[in-house]
């Protein structure tokens, strides 16, 4: 968890991360993962070990990929 300020504006999801309450994004190959949000998921950063980051900005979501699967999830407050 990230606090900025005394506000939570960031949640790291680690163990699981159901989208709109139902359906599991974690462990769900990264083209799942992105059918299922119905967003365009940017591959951010890739290191050497295969692993990578994918951002779906307007969701406020990062996912950390390994192997091609979602292993773990950021996201972010949306503040307006």
């Amino acid at each position: 968890m990230r606090v900025e300020d005394g506000v939570v504006t960031a949640v790291e999801c680690i163990q699981s991360l159901k989208f709109l309450g139902r359906s599991e994004l974690l462990g769900l190959p990264v083209r799942a993962a992105q059918e299922l949000l119905g967003a365009t998921l940017v591959e951010t950063k890739r290191w050497e070990d295969g692993s990578a980051m994918y951002e779906a900005e307007r969701l406020g979501l990062t996912l950390w990929v390994e192997g091609e699967r979602v292993e773990s999830a950021t996201v972010e407050a949306c503040m307006e």
